[in-house]
């Protein structure tokens, strides 16, 4: 059953529509760094970076502090402008042409979540500001994963190992398909035949940091792992996986914190680069989709601080990263799951979760089981499990751990 690092933002009744639920800074004692960034919030985002974060690199140890923390100030210290963005024209073909030069995969910066950034390493993007050409009208692009990951990976053969791709969304979620866009697993040119999806899992967040990310997506990775291990899961070890789909969901370009993107980044869901832009051609983008195929994560260690390097996976990870432009709450956030990428993948079952929401190694396995084993089942939820570490023997920590316990056996059964 899940485990939850935090208060659920049901709680507060505002169900992720700009009300964070989580407290502006946690406590150092309890995340094992120094959250305090002091960095303001900018639209668009600081200047973005040709290569991104990744966490293969040796952390920085503090010497007064026993867990590693965050160096703040390397954050704040900026990163280098880019020469030039790309400028985007349009195509009046509808065959793709040859995408622009994607940012250089030899290097990627020392910009992890595990240690401090350090500035002189921050490669220069290769961007020279060529002109893009739309895809049918549609912008976007081929990017090259970083050499460093791959170097990493067990899988580097195929095109969908090698490669993340970009599209920036310039439509209402319910147009998506109609708009020409299109996703990997179902686009003819990837050549992925017999792709189809079992699994469709959405993560939603708004402004989590970096250690209830990696909770929650090293948790989701050990689901997956367990399903393809069992008799009934169809596949298996080698190719159960591509019937899973997870799908991240950010409310808001603004919004998610800066180290959050870094963890995203570290694991290869996600680069910076000048290509995201806020307009394509005067249309206003809506959505920053961002869609590859990791091999690792960022787990926690028994006291819930981020380990030191990345986990191999046992098996691959589909993802698309949906960075929303702008803040418009959660429910629109499941419309860009369910209308755009579900109509799109048609999966046979879909896992709604709460980036911060720890689902045990076995629990989307028995949830899908039981879809499964009765056709007459239209939904399914598992209990939510509060955690009590930091605050036991708080009244109100207790209050809520009742709550859920009472709504799961009563609520829930109805």
């Amino acid at each position: 059953m899940p485990r939850n690092l935090e208060a659920d933002e049901a709680q507060h009744g505002h169900f992720n529509d700009g009300y964070s639920p989580y407290r502006e800074s946690l406590d150092s004692a309890d995340s094992g760094h120094d959250l305090s960034p002091n960095v303001a919030i900018k639209h668009p985002p600081p200047s973005p970076l040709g290569q991104l974060s990744n966490a293969l690199q040796t952390p920085q140890l503090s010497s007064h502090h026993p867990p590693r923390r965050l160096d703040s100030n390397s954050y704040a210290s900026g990163f280098p402008q880019l020469r030039s963005s790309p400028q985007i024209c349009p195509s009046s073909s509808s065959t793709r042409p040859e995408a622009a030069p994607p940012p250089s995969g030899d290097a990627i910066p020392t910009a992890d979540v595990h240690g401090s950034v350090k500035s002189d390493n921050v490669p220069e993007s290769d961007e020279t500001g060529e002109k893009v050409m739309l895809v049918g009208g549609n912008y976007v692009l081929e990017l090259q994963m970083p050499t460093k990951l791959l170097a990493e990976s067990r899988f580097d053969a195929d095109r969908e190992f090698k490669t993340m791709r970009y599209s920036a969304a310039t439509c209402d979620p319910n147009d998506y398909e109609e708009s020409g866009f299109r996703l990997r697993q179902v686009d003819d040119e990837y050549n992925l035949p017999h792709r189809r999806t079992e699994l469709f899992i959405v993560m939603t967040m708004y402004n989590e940091d970096e250690r209830m990310f990696c909770g929650t997506m090293a948790a989701i990775v050990r689901n997956i792992e367990y399903l393809c291990k069992q008799s009934d899961w169809e596949g298996g070890s080698e190719s159960g996986w591509e019937k899973v789909v997870v799908c991240i969901v950010a409310d808001g370009r603004s919004k998610i914190p800066e180290r959050t993107l870094n963890a995203i980044a570290a694991i290869g869901a996600y680069q910076k680069g000048s290509f995201a832009q806020s307009e394509v051609q005067t249309k206003p983008v809506t959505a920053h989709i961002y869609e590859s195929t990791i091999q690792s994560y960022i787990p926690l260690t028994s006291e819930g601080h981020l380990a030191e390097k990345n986990q191999q996976s046992a098996v691959p990870v589909q993802v698309i990263f949906c960075l929303k432009e702008k803040n418009q709450k959660k429910l629109n956030s499941h419309r860009w799951f369910f209308n755009a990428f579900g109509k799109l993948l048609e999966p046979e079952v879909c896992v709604l979760l709460d980036v911060g929401t720890i689902p045990e190694d076995q629990a989307i396995y028995h949830m899908w089981k039981a879809f499964r084993n009765n056709a007459n089942i239209g939904g399914a939820c598992g209990e939510i499990i509060a955690s009590r570490k930091a605050h036991k023997w708080s009244p109100l920590v207790s209050a809520q751990y009742f709550e859920y316990k009472i709504s799961n056996i009563l609520d829930k059964a109805l």
